[in-house]
């Protein structure tokens, strides 16, 4: 795990079960998203892209199931309450397990969901899941970024559920 930080720090968390990057004024969209995905490369990109639109304050990259859950629960116990989780729904087993314990839980339950694929069917069997959207694969810097960028005007125009 490497912590990567700018210079603007209310506080400093040490998580060391989840690489966490990407620490942006409060003018940011975000306050805390969490990305689920065993492709480190893909993470990479995705969190250099939200650094450059400043989509979130604080990005926890999580590259395992169980990792996720254990950001989750450190967080609920730091009553702190992540805005969006993208969930790569390529990695097996990953998505039906972890959208379960997110929707059960009733601190989670409104947690923004947003499934990363290149899978047409698997994307459209997701949305039975209350999904609010699709990263679609494959991306480059560009595209993902064009693709992000829909997100946040999206969800800056839209109160989020409760």
């Amino acid at each position: 795990m490497y912590i990567l930080q700018n210079s603007i720090l209310d506080y400093s968390v040490n998580i060391d079960f989840a690489e966490y990057v990407a620490r942006r004024p409060m003018s940011s969209l975000f306050n805390q998203i969490i990305i689920l995905n065993s492709n480190v490369n893909e993470c990479t990109l995705i969190k250099e892209c939200m650094e450059e639109l400043q989509f979130c304050n604080t990005l926890y990259l999580v590259h395992t199931l169980a990792s996720c859950k254990s950001v989750l629960d450190q967080l609920k116990s730091e009553h702190h309450v992540p805005e969006m989780i993208f969930v790569n729904i390529d990695d097996e087993g990953v998505f039906p397990e972890l959208i379960h314990s997110i929707r059960k839980d009733p601190y989670f339950k409104s947690l923004i969901t947003i499934s990363i694929t290149e899978n047409d069917e698997r994307r459209h069997h997701a949305y039975r899941y209350n999904l609010a959207g699709s990263l679609v694969r494959p991306f480059d810097k560009t595209s993902l970024k064009k693709q992000l960028d829909v997100f946040k005007n999206y969800w800056r125009l839209n109160v989020r559920p409760l």
